[in-house]
């Protein structure tokens, strides 16, 4: 007796639905991915750019003008500045709240630093 082999109806709705969520979970997750990276790039080029015992109007201003040019949520009055010899660390963290479905939401906690 030949036994069929592949794949059913239901099973293939219940694989497009598994994807098809998926998908529409990754469109709304990976732009604030890109944003963090964003963030973090302007945070070292800042840092890069500063040179030797900067200011810290110098380091706000010179994150805004990269913010602002990358539509950055991010605003230079929540960065935290730690000296450490010459240079300055910057230090930031901040929370991305995604709208799932109606009441349902998605929280991101992204945490960075000018260190490393």
């Amino acid at each position: 007796m030949k036994f069929q082999k592949g794949l059913s109806l239901t099973g293939l709705m219940t694989w497009g639905v598994v994807i098809g969520l998926g998908a529409v979970l990754g469109m709304k997750v990976v732009p604030a991915y890109i944003e963090f990276g964003k963030t973090q790039a302007a945070i070292k080029k800042v840092v890069n750019q500063a040179g030797s015992y900067p200011s810290l109007d110098t380091l706000r201003s010179s994150y805004s003008r990269f913010a602002d040019i990358d539509q950055l949520d991010l605003k230079a009055t929540d960065l935290r500045f730690k000296p450490e010899g010459e240079k300055v660390i910057i230090e930031f963290s901040y929370d991305k709240t995604i709208p799932l479905v109606s009441n349902a939401y998605l929280v991101l906690k992204f945490e960075g630093s000018s260190k490393n």
